[in-house]
């Protein structure tokens, strides 16, 4: 069952009063909770339910809602639609069926304006967008215009440079004048000399310009790195000295890399067969790479390690003998000396 909210009324000369007391009601809500006519209020809040027949006739168009400070109360002040007019009362004191019918022909009146002013603003909204329309072609048309106009001021500008270059080219005394003046001289091919960087880093060949910090020198100036000792065919070493070997040897163990110093050193082996001191030092650098890859976790095959091995003891041996071969010459040296003096 609707429960009807408790409210209290008052008028003055122009306008009617009413407060009701129902809580909730957000002022959003308004439009859809509430009928009004010129002789009908409807309130349906659910459950409360609120229909008063008015005594007189109010002008529902400028109807002013306030919600109060506490939220709980609602006012509603109707104008009246003959000022200075007294009500007796708020409701009309009639039956229902006359209630009713009064009320149901006030809000078919009412239905039939809202209709009127639907249609008038849908009207009102077609001629605006008419209007738009209208002026978007007139812009449009103005900038069509204006594109032509340029157009052909571009045309009739070439036609009459055409014309000056064609009155100026008959005469042959000018001929050559504008042949000069004119047609642009034909562009050149240039030559760019590009050179090699001793670094692992492109920077323009320039003596004031360094490279940054993280790049480094390469295998050898104008060579590639190998792909594994291994392979010797990728690399080729213009300087073929065991010096300038044992320098690039020193490098690659100083940047791990231990293929290419494997390489340099098989090297120095070939060049330095007469050279005990330059075989030792190889044969140990050579060890100490391979112990380098096998900590690293790289194959190295037993036959290589004890092959190493080998030639490195054969080669002390031959130091040793070749040492004391040369002392006992200089034992002989000291003792022919003696024997001369």
């Amino acid at each position: 069952m609707p429960v009807t909210p408790q409210y209290s009324w008052a008028q003055t000369d122009d306008k009617i009063e009413i407060q009701i007391q129902i809580a909730g009601v957000h002022s959003r809500l308004l439009r859809h909770i509430t009928q009004i006519t010129p002789v009908f209020f409807n309130l349906n809040f659910p459950p409360y339910l609120l229909q008063i027949d008015f005594e007189g006739e109010v002008n529902p168009l400028n109807v002013k809602v306030i919600l109060l400070q506490n939220k709980k109360e609602i006012k509603f002040i109707f104008p009246k639609k003959a000022e200075g007019e007294k009500w007796k009362d708020l409701i009309i004191d009639a039956g229902k069926e006359q209630r009713l019918q009064r009320r149901h022909e006030s809000i078919d009146r009412l239905h039939a304006k809202q209709q009127e002013i639907r249609e008038r603003r849908a009207k009102q909204r077609k001629l605006r967008q008419r209007a738009a329309q209208q002026r978007q072609w007139d812009e449009q048309k103005y900038l069509k215009h204006v594109m032509n106009k340029l157009e052909r001021e571009e045309q009739e500008k070439c036609a009459t440079e055409l014309q000056q270059w064609t009155a100026v080219a008959d005469n042959d005394d000018n001929k050559e004048s504008i042949a000069t003046a004119e047609i642009p001289a034909i562009r050149k091919a240039v030559d760019v000399d590009i050179k090699l960087s001793e670094w692992n880093y492109v920077v323009p060949a320039r003596e004031d310009c360094k490279p940054p910090p993280f790049a480094q020198k390469s295998v050898v100036f104008g060579t590639s790195h190998p792909q594994s000792h291994g392979d010797k065919s990728s690399i080729s070493i213009t300087e073929k000295t065991p010096a300038f070997l044992f320098d690039k040897a020193l490098q690659y163990i100083t940047n791990k890399d231990y293929n290419s110093c494997i390489y340099v050193l098989d090297e120095i082996i070939d060049l330095a067969q007469n050279d005990s001191m330059s075989l030792m030092l190889a044969y140990c650098h050579k060890m100490q790479c391979f112990i380098a890859l096998h900590q690293a976790g790289k194959r190295v095959t037993k036959s290589e390690m004890e092959s190493l091995a080998q030639r490195a003891l054969e080669t002390v041996k031959s130091m040793q003998q070749l040492k004391s071969k040369q002392h006992c010459l200089q034992e002989t040296d000291d003792r022919t000396v003696a024997i001369v003096e």
